[in-house]
């Protein structure tokens, strides 16, 4: 049992949910996950790590409430408590390889509520004396959020809005051009929708600049038994849980991405995937993935 220490609601659907995990908190590097099960009948969820507290012994996530766990989550409420937490899992983010006072520039781009996202991470080049910049991306200025927590840690942070208000014209993967043609990056880290990764990826490969996505939105149960996050990056098969869930968005093919993420969107769809595959992946099954 993890007891819920702080829950604040970022937006309409939005949530930061801190509670109690102090193994995890104490073995978690930037870049990793987390799998939740809320109840005793609650399904596997994967969750990206936003921060960490090692000496309180807690680790923040937020989600978005999209379904029936969420539903659930999103109901909770300081002092309560989520049945169990098994992390951290996945790859620590490639930008730990990057040494302190580097030359690197960073340029972040997120989208919606991945702008928590991206706080382990800037936090990260941060605290080592790398220079880092953030894009948050909303769909309108009802919708903006945790912009105060990104300010403190990016030496300047550009706000978009999809509905054409504020500098850029609305689409993310315009103004990321636009910035791009203004400031000498060398890296871009994106975290959002599927869609837009690879629009940036696209803008970012003419341009000849490494570009690191996220790509937690296809993980199912976590742990790389049912193959639902199965992906092909460089013409090799990859598994976002197990070898990610970063990898380089010149490489990914967004396509199968996409086709995967429709197909595994929705707990109906979870569910039949378990179904027609109760024969061969009982293991899966017995997880509760």
């Amino acid at each position: 049992m993890h007891k819920i220490i702080k829950m604040l609601k970022a937006a309409d659907d939005v949530y930061s949910m801190e509670f109690e995990a102090a193994r995890i908190a104490k073995a978690f590097k930037p870049g990793q996950f987390v799998i939740l099960r809320a109840h005793e009948k609650g399904e596997r969820v994967p969750f990206s790590i936003c921060n960490v507290n090692r000496d309180k012994g807690t680790i923040t996530i937020v989600f978005r409430k999209v379904g029936k766990t969420t539903e659930y989550m999103s109901k909770l409420e300081n002092g309560q408590f989520i049945l169990d937490a098994t992390g951290p899992l996945g790859q620590p983010s490639q930008l730990l390889n990057i040494k302190s006072g580097s030359s690197e520039r960073v340029l972040f781009v997120s989208e919606n509520s991945a702008a928590i996202r991206i706080y382990a991470e800037l936090k990260y080049l941060h605290d080592n004396n790398v220079h880092a910049d953030a894009l948050l991306s909303f769909e309108d200025e009802n919708r903006l959020m945790f912009k105060e927590e990104i300010e403190k840690l990016s030496n300047k942070t550009y706000i978009s809005f999809k509905n054409g208000e504020g500098e850029f014209d609305g689409s993310t993967d315009k103004a990321v051009k636009h910035i791009l043609e203004n400031g000498n990056y060398t890296l871009v880290v994106c975290m959002g929708s599927v869609k837009m990764m690879k629009e940036v990826s696209a803008v970012t490969k003419t341009k000849g600049i490494k570009t690191i996505v996220s790509l937690n939105v296809l993980m199912l149960d976590g742990t790389g038994m049912c193959g639902a996050c199965r992906v092909n990056v460089g013409n090799e098969i990859k598994f976002a849980c197990e070898d990610g869930p970063e990898f380089d968005g010149h490489l990914v093919d967004f396509d199968e991405v996409m086709i995967r993420q429709s197909i595994y969107s929705s707990v109906e769809a979870k569910k039949k995937y378990r179904e027609q595959h109760a024969g061969t992946e009982a293991a899966v099954e017995k997880e509760g993935c």
